[in-house]
Parts: C-alpha cells; sequence; structure tokens
C-alpha cells in the first residue's frame, strides 16, 4: 500500500484492479499506475452513472487521452441498467 499523505483519500478500485488516491480539495484522482483522472472527466462519469472499464482505462493510459465525452447506450438511456459507481 501507498504511504498515505495528508489531504488524500486512498482507496482499492475494484474496475481498475489498482490502488487509487483522490485528492481531497482539487478532486484529481491518481491511479497506482500513474493515469490521472481531472475533476472535469470524474464529474462526467458520476453525472451518466458509469465506471471506466480496465479497456478504457488502458486506452486513457496508452495515449495519455482525457475523457471529452460519454454517449450512453438506449437501454442506459431508458434507466434499464442497474446504475454503476465510479469506481
Amino acid at each position: 500500500m501507498t504511504k498515505q499523505k495528508p489531504g488524500w483519500k486512498y482507496i482499492y478500485s475494484e474496475s481498475l484492479k489498482q490502488e487509487i488516491a483522490v485528492h481531497l480539495k482539487t478532486g484529481w484522482v491518481y491511479c497506482k499506475d500513474g493515469t490521472k483522472y481531472s475533476p472535469k472527466e470524474i464529474a462526467m462519469l458520476k453525472e451518466n452513472k458509469t465506471i471506466v472499464t480496465q479497456k478504457i482505462h488502458n486506452i486513457k493510459k496508452t495515449f495519455e487521452g482525457e475523457i471529452t465525452k460519454i454517449e450512453l447506450t438506449a437501454s442506459q438511456k431508458q434507466g434499464k441498467e442497474e446504475e454503476l459507481e465510479i469506481w
């Protein structure tokens, strides 16, 4: 486990299979593998009640990308699928 620093919340992400750290003031999320998620990305994920899959995370990590848009499927728009937590 990472040495914990003040001002951070440390949790294990089941979907990413690694520890993540959330900065309590800024909202930035840092993953153990070095990938970062901005507060804007986290807000989009929460708003759409979705999770980051390992596949999406690996693409973001490889290309140092940014999540800019989330498109829901028809069944997700109708609320037929269960709501999922972000991590």
